[in-house]
């Protein structure tokens, strides 16, 4: 009796082991538990050299510069030449860590505008300069932003310099931003090489939309907007709209 007892209770494990069997156990050993992952590693970006630390000369010329700017930020030219040098001589980081975050610090000074700010100033600065010497002897320099931005167009400043001289003779006087797009127009026309490489037409839409935004922000002649919206449709070659 006990006999069949006992076939019957290893027969009735028998079965369920074939219908559950236990999961087979790998055995990790302790050289591959402590192998290195093969996960590839992303290789970190090289961070930017540490420019030298300011002087406190530099933070107080800061000072006085980012005054400026702040009192003068309708001014472009006198602006423009402020943030040039601040840019320059990185002395943003008197308070920031990057350009872009100095100018966010401005209400009225994106990163774009700012720039342009410091081209227009550039333009100005070469203008004087030749000016003074004793090659092209003037007195009569770029006082606001738009009179310099027909010179854009050109490719060095040689020609920059070259198209504010005949400006003035067209004028027989201070310039108008038309009397300098003019004298631009003459030296492309006798030379096309001296035109800015530029392949791309939304650069030259930037422009006017950019001049156009300045007039709204600046609260500028409403003129003189209507004069950019009339330049940007005849680019896009769009119908005029009249009243």
């Amino acid at each position: 009796m006990n006999s069949e007892f006992e076939n019957t209770e290893t027969t009735v494990d028998a079965v369920l082991h074939s219908q559950n069997p236990k999961p087979n156990v790998v055995s990790v050993s302790a050289d591959v538990a402590s192998a290195p992952s093969r996960r590839k590693k992303t290789p970190s970006k090289e961070l930017p050299k540490e420019l030298p630390a300011l002087t406190n000369d530099d933070r107080d010329d800061f000072t006085k510069l980012d005054k400026r700017v702040r009192a003068g930020v309708r001014v472009p030219l006198k602006t423009g030449r402020c943030l040039l040098e601040i840019k320059e001589r990185n002395l943003y980081r008197a308070k920031h860590r990057f350009w872009k975050h100095y100018c966010a610090s401005h209400e009225e000074l994106s990163p774009e505008h700012a720039n342009r700010l410091i081209r227009a100033a550039k333009h100005a600065l070469a203008i004087e300069t030749a000016g003074k010497n004793k090659r092209h002897p003037w007195n009569l320099f770029p006082t606001v932003e738009w009179q310099i931005r027909p010179l854009y167009k050109l490719g060095d400043l040689d020609a920059v310099i070259e198209a504010w001289r005949r400006a003035i003779e067209i004028a027989k006087g201070p310039p108008t931003g038309g009397q300098v797009q003019q004298a631009v127009d003459e030296i492309l026309e006798s030379n096309p090489g001296a035109a800015k490489k530029q392949t791309d037409k939304k650069m030259e839409y930037r422009r006017i939309v950019d001049a156009l935004a300045d007039c709204i922000r600046l609260q500028d002649s409403w003129k003189k907007a209507a004069e950019f919206v009339s330049e940007l449709r005849a680019k896009l070659k769009l119908p005029e709209i009249h009243d």
